[in-house]
């Protein structure tokens, strides 16, 4: 008696068993799912660098992006421009390093809603400049 309720439950239970597998593995996924949801916005910084009049191969490859002294780095593409990811909101200073020709830094500033704000690096603080007689 008991292997004939068996066999006449069996497809019943079969489904009843992975209709709950089936909802465990869909709350998985949406808890998964929401962990990404979390994670604070990451911006991207980009731009391009004017090579100089007779650049070369070897100019495109020793070049380099800093972003706060080498923090992060960048690269340079064939035409010449960058980007640097999952930067978080706050103030960054992009160099351009190179061996042999120099570029001015940039400050870029994030907030926390996403804009940007890129302005030339003043390290002279002008309340700090002595007149020496």
């Amino acid at each position: 008696m008991y292997p004939r309720f068996l066999k006449q439950n069996f497809l019943r239970f079969a489904s009843i068993f992975f209709f709950q597998l089936a909802f465990v593995l869909s709350i998985v996924s949406l808890v998964a799912g929401d962990e990404d949801i979390v994670v604070p916005d990451k911006h991207v910084i980009e731009g391009k660098v004017v090579p100089p009049e007779i650049a070369t191969s070897e100019w495109l490859t020793s070049t380099r992006i800093l972003v706060n002294g080498g923090e992060q780095l960048g690269f340079l593409r064939s035409d010449g421009s960058f980007s640097v990811h999952n930067l978080a909101p706050g103030s960054y200073v992009v160099e351009v390093a190179n061996p042999d020709h120099m570029y001015e830094p940039v400050r870029v500033d994030i907030n926390s809603k996403g804009k940007f704000r890129a302005r030339r690096v003043n390290y002279i603080q002008s309340n700090l400049i002595q007149t020496l007689a």
